[in-house]
Order: structure tokens, then sequence, then C-alpha cells
């Protein structure tokens, strides 16, 4: 009896502390309610009680789920392992009730007494000896070491942390609305306005050479039906009827005379009009249309959001960008490689990659030599020979290549890249510009486009082309040192920024920056 109402004590104080726990509704308590009904139907499952078993799975599934909606975020893997471990217990259970066989280990009765009788006394012992195993299970429960985990003072000190790092997220986010908010500076400002002012300039030259070109066209089919007259005039001189007197034959010959040479002016006034330059000029304006529309999208876009590594490093002068390139060969192009050059291209390919510069140029001439029009090979060569430093051979090839496949983003970029070493970093901008039009996705034309733009001043288009590099290749070492070396020259400067990027440079294989550290150790 002392040891029964033991149990039965430690079965309340149980109870009780199941129903303070209810009541404080934290998300912790649903799920400690929820486990304890998992033990509770796993010990009822070993002494064969399927029925009630499944009562307290349905119990334990129906608390985790109203912790899922109502707590999303908390532990959500813990939560959703729980809830696939009670559907599979559930659906392993049998249909009907518990077997009525004892479970081993329980005494049945003489079959001296009368089968009803014997009947309900086994079921109330089975029920006393499954009530027994519950208590035992309770009351090793209350008799356990209280875990860490709940130690009050632990609790008081998470709880404090958790305030803390709720100032700590708000704080950075007024910062990030702050940054987002804040107005382009006055130099991108007049840029801007100036691209726009040559856009529209453009454009309206552009029209006007429209209707000169118009007006041309007219012109030329007035000198094509003239000559068409001249023609039939001139075709008609013979038939007439020939004269004794020889003034008329004269005057029919000089006549003639004078129709030929009015031909030849025609002719000549008509080839004249295609050699004025027009169309030249015409193409011209569009392809500094199309530049200028390229810088105006560069100019115009829009900010990569920070991550949330990024953002955490927020609350927390000017080293040289890096500007190595390693223009892979055999990018995309508009021709295919000439037949049979697959396997010098393959060992130009590695000996590039071995850097190995002189001999896979020669490899890439010898493919010229099979197709001296082959706009990749003339590509890559001049990729190759602006690592060897020969910028005005690249510079040839280059524009080889550009008039055999004006619209190809590779060749593009790679102009981009020679002008920028050039010094021409206007030209280099529009290149790039068009390229990066192209061909949104490629990193490395982003990457040197931000190069130029900070080169020219324009420090957040910079920082906005580094960051799509850096998105579309996360493990693109130059783009990151270049983004470091962009917030750390700032006013004011992202120091923690500019050192996650730069750490980021360093384990992706990009050589240490001196200068670039003592900036960062300030």
């Amino acid at each position: 009896m002392k040891f029964g109402s033991v149990l039965r004590a430690c079965a309340l104080s149980a109870a009780l502390l199941v129903s303070v726990s209810a009541q404080t509704g934290s998300p912790d308590d649903l799920y400690l309610q929820a486990y304890e009904s998992i033990q509770e139907a796993e010990q009822l499952m070993k002494t064969g009680q399927h029925d009630r078993a499944r009562d307290r799975y349905l119990q334990a599934e129906t608390k985790l789920k109203k912790l899922k909606s109502s707590h999303p975020s908390y532990n959500p893997k813990a939560v959703d392992f729980r809830l696939e471990f009670v559907a599979e217990r559930v659906k392993g259970l049998p249909a009907g009730k518990s077997p009525a066989e004892p479970p081993s280990g329980v005494v049945t009765l003489p079959a001296l007494l009368p089968q009803d009788d014997a009947k309900k006394l086994l079921e109330h012992i089975k029920a006393l000896q499954a009530e027994n195993a519950v208590l035992g299970a309770k009351l090793q429960e209350a008799m356990a070491p209280k875990p860490a985990s709940v130690d009050p003072t632990e609790f008081a000190k998470a709880q404090e942390r958790i305030q803390q790092l709720e100032k700590e997220k708000e704080l950075l986010r007024v910062r990030a609305d702050q940054a987002q908010a804040k107005q382009p500076q006055a130099a991108d400002l007049a840029m801007l306005e100036q691209t726009r002012s040559e856009l529209a300039a453009t454009k309206q030259q552009l029209v006007e050479n429209v209707a000169s070109v118009a007006t041309l066209t007219q012109e030329r089919n007035q000198l094509q039906k003239d000559k068409a007259d001249l023609e039939a005039k001139l075709a008609a001189a013979p038939a007439v009827k020939p004269q004794s007197d020889n003034s008329k034959v004269k005057d029919l010959e000089k006549e003639r005379d004078s129709l030929l040479k009015r031909l030849n002016d025609a002719n000549k006034e008509l080839y004249d009009v295609k050699a004025r330059g027009q169309a030249a000029q015409f193409e011209t304006l569009t392809n500094q249309l199309s530049n200028l529309r390229a810088r105006l999208e560069v100019y115009e876009a829009r900010k990569v959001p920070f991550t949330k590594e990024e953002m955490a490093l927020m609350d927390k002068n000017v080293p040289a960008l890096t500007t190595k390139v390693d223009p892979k060969a055999n990018k995309s192009s508009t021709r295919d490689l000439p037949a049979g050059a697959g396997l010098i291209v393959a060992e130009a390919e590695r000996l590039f990659a071995q850097r190995r510069y002189v001999e896979a140029e020669e490899k890439y001439k010898q493919v010229l030599k099979m197709d001296e029009k082959n706009a990749l090979s003339l590509a890559n060569l001049a990729a190759i020979q602006l690592e060897m430093q020969k910028i005005d051979e690249a510079d040839a090839n280059l524009k080889k290549a550009i008039e055999i496949a004006p619209q190809d983003p590779y060749i593009l970029s790679l102009i981009g890249m020679l002008r920028f070493q050039q010094g021409k970093y206007d030209e280099a901008l529009n290149a790039l510009s068009r390229s990066a039009q192209l061909d949104p996705k490629n990193a490395e034309t982003q990457n040197y486009l931000g190069i130029t733009l900070s080169q020219q001043g324009q420090r957040e288009g910079a920082e906005t082309a580094l960051r799509k590099a850096v998105t579309l290749n996360p493990n693109y070492a130059g783009a990151h040192h270049n983004l470091a070396v962009v917030y750390a020259t700032q006013k004011p400067p992202f120091l923690e920024l500019a050192r996650y990027h730069y750490n980021k440079a360093l384990a992706l294989g990009q050589a240490g920056n001196p200068d670039l550290e003592k900036q960062l150790a300030k």
C-alpha cells in the first residue's frame, strides 16, 4: 500500500507539472508535452495496450501540429522528425483492439473459476499492471536529475541573450533601410544625367539622319528614273531615219553624245550619293546609341541585396583593385572551329592552363592557318596575348574578330579588358556594357565592369557589378577581393563587410594584399 501511495503521489505530481506547463503555452512546453505523450504511448505499446497507445500518439501529433503552426521557426527539423515518427507508429498499430492474450510474465487464473469471473479478473489484473508500468515510468522520470538545459540561471541567461539578439537584429534592419534609402552621390547623378542627355541627342541626330537618308533615297529614285528615260531615248536614237544632210547626222551624233554624257553623269551622281558616307554615319550613330543604352542599363542597375552573413557584419584607405583576369579558352562564339582543329585547340587549352603562353599562342596560330577568319580562334589568341602583355598584337586580333562577329559578348568583353589596360576607360565601359547586355550571366564581365566603374569614381555602380559577379559565381576570388576594396574605401567604410569578402577571397586562393590588410586592421 505504501508503494502504491508513492506511485499515486508521483503520478499526481507529474500531472500537476504537465498542467502548469500547459498553461505557459511556450514552444518548449508544447514540445515537452508531445514528448511525454510519445513516451507514455511507448510504454503502453510494451504492455500490449494498443488502443490507449493510439490515443497517446494522436495527442502527441495534435500538440506537434499546434507547435508547428503557432511557432513555425521552432526547431522545424526536430518537430518534423517527431511527426513522422508518430505517423509511422499510428500506421503500424492494428485496426482492432488490443489482443486478449495476456502479456508475457502475467499469471493466469486457474480454469476452475467460472469463465466470466476469470475473464473479469484477468482484465482487472492487466489494467493494474499497465497502470503500475506507467506510474513506474513517471516515478523514474520524476526522480531523474533535472537537465541542465532547464536550469533557471541558464534559462535566464538564454532569455537575456535572445533579447540582445533581437535588439541587434532590429538595429541591423534600421541600418539596412538607411543604406537602401541613401541617395546616389552627386557624381553618379551627374554622370547619369550626362548619359541621358547624350542618349537624347543621339536619338535626335538619328532621326535627322533617317530623314536625310529618306531624302537621298528619293533623289536616287529620281536619278534612276532619269537614267531609264535617257537610256530609252538613246535606244530610240538609231531608229531615226537617216538624213542626207551631214549637219543633221552631226546633230544626232551630238545629241547621242550628250545623252551618253548625261547618262554617265547620272550614274556617277547615283554612286556619289552612296559614297557620301551616309550609310556609314547611320551605322556609327546606331552603334553609339547601342553603347549609350548599354551604359544606361549599367548605371541604372538595381543593387544586389546583402546576404544574411553580410547583414550581420554591417554594424561593425584605398588599396588597388585586382585586374588579374583568367580568360578561359574555348569560349562561345558565332563561328565553329575549323575542321581538324579540335586536337590542336585541346592542346592549346592544356598549355594555357599550365601558363605556357608561348606554346599556347603557337597552337592558335596553327588553327588560324586553317581558317584565318575564325572569330573564336582570333579571340582566344588575343586572350593569351593579353596575358603575355602583347597589347598591340591582341588589339589587332580583336579588331579582326569583332568585324567578323560584332555582337559576340566574349569578344566585346576582351576588348573592354584591353581598353582598360590601355587606360581608355570610356571605350572599356562601352565594350563591357555591351557584353554584359548580351550575356548578363557572365561573372567575369561583371567583375571587370565593376573595376572600370570604380576607376571612373562610380562606387555604387561598381558595387552593383561586383555583387552580381559574386552572386553569379560565389567562388570568384578576384571579385570578392575587389568588393572588399570597394567596401574598405567608401565613405564611411564597411570594414566588417570588407573583411568578410577579403577572407572569402583568401580562402579561394587569392593572393594577399598588404595595403588592404592595413586598411582592415584599423
